[in-house]
């Protein structure tokens, strides 16, 4: 059985208690559209002995796969609160409708979590009102309110249609909202993810001066994630542009995923420009089912 997979079963475990690799879903994630589809590309995968990172592999398993190796590495290392946990499963059992927006708050939430920095769900402990999504807090004592939106898979993303977001999420930041947390803020900012199915470089990225920051926030992160082709090989990779009173680098721990021809998976820390010494933990590879991994 591939690692990958497993890795897969066991975030799903984790956060809905049912299993991910058996022949049937379990009714409480056969709903979720998006773990049907990517449990039937595994079982495919598994049962038919496909290639495992064909084109269906990258659409519809790896969104999910993202995410769990995160998920993965903290756990292991000890930096996944029980609490923290307690909320992640809460959050993401009524995620049905909106799963990849949900998951994409998981995806910002590990990946601040990766950068050791603290971080929470307010609308756990706060009054009725709208609320931010997280709050991240650096070991400098600084307090971030993070929103987090996903325009993930869109075909066309414009910007317009940021600014729309932009808007739509500034309600969140209005003083009447956040004066419930009861927190001293250092930052507000929204993070919006901007990958698109093909994995390439968004086409925003070449006029951003027709995107506007409002008022309550003090900027806007833009994430996406790009694929590197060279020669065979693929590196699928975190990048960050940051706008407004932010400023533009890398927002929190981010990392490379490598398609190699054997075919071998792995994931490695990633910055740019990339440093020539330090690694993330141990590599997690992946080769066929034939090599018994």
């Amino acid at each position: 059985m591939y690692k990958s997979f497993e890795i897969i079963e066991d975030f799903i475990r984790d956060i809905y208690e049912c299993d991910f690799l058996k022949e049937t879903l379990d009714g409480k994630i056969s709903q979720i559209q998006e773990i049907r589809i990517a449990h039937q590309t595994v079982r495919g995968i598994i049962d038919e002995n496909r290639p495992p990172f064909s084109e269906e592999f990258v659409e519809n398993v790896f969104p999910i796969l993202e995410v769990a190796v995160q998920w993965d590495h903290l756990k292991k290392s000890k930096k996944i609160p029980k609490q923290f946990m307690q909320k992640c499963k809460k959050r993401m059992g009524s995620s049905g409708s909106n799963f990849r927006g949900t998951m994409f708050e998981l995806d910002m939430a590990t990946r601040c979590l990766l950068s050791n920095w603290e971080v929470d769900f307010p609308e756990n402990y706060t009054k009725k009102g709208k609320q931010i999504d997280l709050i991240v807090k650096k070991p400098n004592g600084e307090r971030i309110a993070l929103e987090c939106a996903s325009k993930r898979g869109t075909d066309i993303i414009d910007a317009q249609k940021i600014n729309e977001t932009i808007q739509l999420k500034n309600e969140k930041f209005e003083p009447r909202h956040l004066k419930l947390l009861n927190i001293q803020l250092t930052q507000k900012t929204i993070v919006l993810d901007l990958t698109d199915r093909n994995y390439e470089t968004p086409q925003i990225l070449s006029d951003m001066s027709k995107i506007s920051t409002c008022d309550n926030i003090d900027g806007l992160a833009l994430t996406w994630r790009e694929d590197i082709v060279e020669n065979e090989n693929h590196s699928i990779r975190i990048k960050y542009k940051c706008l407004g009173n932010i400023p533009d680098k890398y927002f929190s721990a981010t990392w490379a995923a490598e398609f190699h021809k054997g075919p071998v998976f792995f994931l490695r820390k990633y910055v740019e420009p990339e440093p020539k010494h330090g690694k993330w933990g141990p590599e997690e590879t992946c080769q066929s089912a034939g090599d018994g991994v």
